[in-house]
């Protein structure tokens, strides 16, 4: 059977730093699209070593498009967010947001052996 992603999904995502929190903040998200995976791909541009370095903007406009709710923040949205995302351990968050709306893209271990 194919499998395909339901773009109405939504998985909640605590960072890191929050995990012990009494109240986390929580992020609400959609998984990556077809043409939002191409265009991240098109933002990666090679850097010596043959690594991909992903640019700000595209990390930006993907969180913006796929964050849907923020539980307990002080930002009302994703644009918001990223706007105060100036300190150190907030643009790790980023970072976060942005890693696992792309695992939620890929298949598990399961379903690479099926």
């Amino acid at each position: 059977m194919l499998r395909l992603i339901d773009p109405n999904a939504t998985h909640e995502f605590v960072p890191k730093c929050e995990k012990d929190s009494e109240n986390p903040t929580t992020f609400h998200v959609r998984p990556m699209s077809m043409r939002q995976s191409v265009a991240i791909a098109q933002a990666a541009k090679s850097v010596q070593g043959g690594d991909k370095e992903i640019q700000i903007d595209a990390i930006c406009e993907l969180i913006e498009q796929n964050v849907v709710q923020i539980d307990n923040a002080t930002v009302a949205n994703a644009e918001e967010f990223l706007e105060a995302a100036s300190t150190p351990e907030a643009i790790g968050v980023v970072f976060e947001v942005f890693k696992f709306i792309q695992s939620l893209s890929l298949p598990t271990e399961a379903e690479k052996g099926n």
